[in-house]
């Protein structure tokens, strides 16, 4: 077009930006961008924006960013674009910090800009900011449509509140899309509340509203965590009869997950081995990390030399490997695989737990100095932890796959872990019988479950822990998850 002199104007790159942006083009919105700029539209808000979003949807938030505060009065799709960049893109605190001085500015938020805010809240936990959103629509009276009650429901899923989930969805009187279906059954299934997630499974199909691939995804994944085996396989093996929807690679995961915690590895195993694709690192990791939970040390071992192949810049995949050896009591192939791990430079993920009091987010590591407050975390702690002894608690140092000299050694390992130093911190600084929120990056080990069922009921409180994959929620001296996690 350019070539052969064809008239143009500013309306005519957004097209091509928006071509770019479905094809994650980054070269060709960098070309299309200079020609912007020799044409004299390079301040046109129309181009501009959608170069934003071209640049966002590319990951390159740099420009995306540089052009935005170039921009004397961003318009509503300015901000919108940058917030959905930033979300994408798992920048979630610098997502609401930019939702927050839009909503300062003079440019009132829409359902687009609230949708991303709140999912950028559920990423975070962010269940105040979440809440402040939801009655921010209310306020303003803004509908509550198909897009925005599927961002309500998972954000409060995955801040924990599974009550006022259903509570949005139920206040939902118009006709309910697979989506919003679907984004329920997913918040069961974070919760580990397998029977609910199945139930209203079978009633949204009463209901006349077929399931899609992601719906079935979700009721594997609740089967998976709450052990309804023969449930699962059920769904699995005839979803393409039912519901005309041919098994993905994500549903196969899902499965050999189901029956890799049910401990049914050579099953599980076997499905791997028949599977119509080629399995990746994330399902031999899972089948993995069940070997290392059910024992199976010969399995695990061979798995876990395959990962390191496959995956040589994991560091989760060195980790269980050392252990399944450790297991075995091959102490020296467990400190030669933690060898080649630091030759190649390769870095285990720290264990992490947040806690969000009063709109601020405290960090915790295991370990961890860089509080404020820590001597008084610390002291804390300690005077839990007798509160514990006190009342039976003998810590569990399975997971401590450590050539250690003794137990006391494996001890006070445990009791650095990240999610002990928050909710002591919990107790310091809420009132009592305040539930406490955690948030950690890491599965949950035993010794820290043991943990925080003591505390829940000696303190008399709910605890409720989001880790890796799913919720617990803790209450009198019981877990939801019913120990199986």
């Amino acid at each position: 077009m350019l070539s052969s002199s064809a008239p143009h104007n500013p309306y005519t790159f957004p097209f091509l930006l928006k071509a770019c942006s479905n094809l994650s083009a980054f070269q060709e919105t960098t070309q299309i961008h200079a020609h912007l700029t020799k044409l004299g539209y390079a301040n046109d808000v129309y181009s501009v924006n959608s170069l934003i979003n071209s640049y966002a949807v590319t990951g390159r938030f740099n420009h995306a960013r540089l052009l935005f505060d170039r921009i004397q009065e961003p318009d509503l799709v300015s901000w919108n674009s940058v917030i959905k960049g930033y979300v994408q893109a798992g920048m979630n605190k610098e997502a609401l910090q930019l939702f927050h001085e839009m909503h300062n500015s003079n440019v009132p938020p829409d359902k687009v800009s609230l949708a991303s805010a709140l999912s950028a809240c559920a990423q975070l936990g962010a269940l105040e900011q979440g809440r402040w959103i939801h009655s921010y629509a209310d306020k303003e009276r803004i509908s509550i449509d198909s897009v925005l009650a599927c961002a309500l429901i998972d954000m409060y899923a995955k801040c924990g509140d599974m009550e006022e989930a259903l509570r949005v969805f139920k206040n939902r009187k118009k006709a309910k899309s697979v989506q919003v279906w679907t984004a329920l059954i997913s918040g069961y299934a974070y919760h580990g509340l397998g029977g609910e997630a199945m139930n209203t499974f079978m009633e949204m199909q009463k209901m006349g509203v077929k399931p899609n691939a992601i719906t079935l995804t979700a009721v594997l994944t609740a089967c998976s965590y709450t052990g309804l085996v023969e449930q699962g396989k059920s769904v699995f093996y005839t979803m393409e009869r039912d519901h005309n929807v041919k098994p993905t690679i994500e549903h196969y995961g899902c499965v050999v997950d189901l029956l890799g915690r049910a401990g049914l590895l050579d099953e599980a195993n076997r499905l791997v081995q028949k599977m119509p694709m080629k399995a990746n690192a994330v399902i031999w990791g899972s089948l993995l990390k069940a070997c290392q939970i059910h024992k199976n040390i010969e399995l695990g071992e061979r798995i876990g030399e395959m990962l390191i192949g496959m995956d040589p810049n994991h560091g989760g995949r060195y980790v269980h490997t050392a252990n399944i050896h450790a297991m075995g009591g091959k102490w020296d192939k467990a400190a030669e695989t933690r060898r080649l791990m630091k030759d190649k430079g390769v870095v285990k993920v720290p264990g992490c737990s947040m806690i969000s009091l009063e709109g601020t987010t405290h960090e915790f590591t295991a370990g961890d100095r860089s509080h404020a407050e820590i001597e008084k975390i610390r002291t804390k702690w300690r005077a839990v932890r007798r509160e514990l002894e006190g009342n039976g608690y003998v810590p569990e140092l399975e997971d401590v796959l450590l050539d250690l000299a003794d137990d006391e050694e494996r001890e006070a390992i445990v009791h650095q872990h990240s999610e002990k130093l928050a909710v002591a911190y919990g107790l310091m600084k809420t009132k009592p019988g305040k539930t406490i929120r955690i948030m950690k990056n890491l599965r949950v080990c035993k010794d820290c479950h043991k943990v925080m069922k003591l505390v829940s009921k000696i303190y008399k409180r709910d605890i409720v822990m989001r880790d890796r994959t799913r919720f617990h929620r803790f209450r009198d001296g019981n877990c939801t998850c019913g120990d199986y996690w």
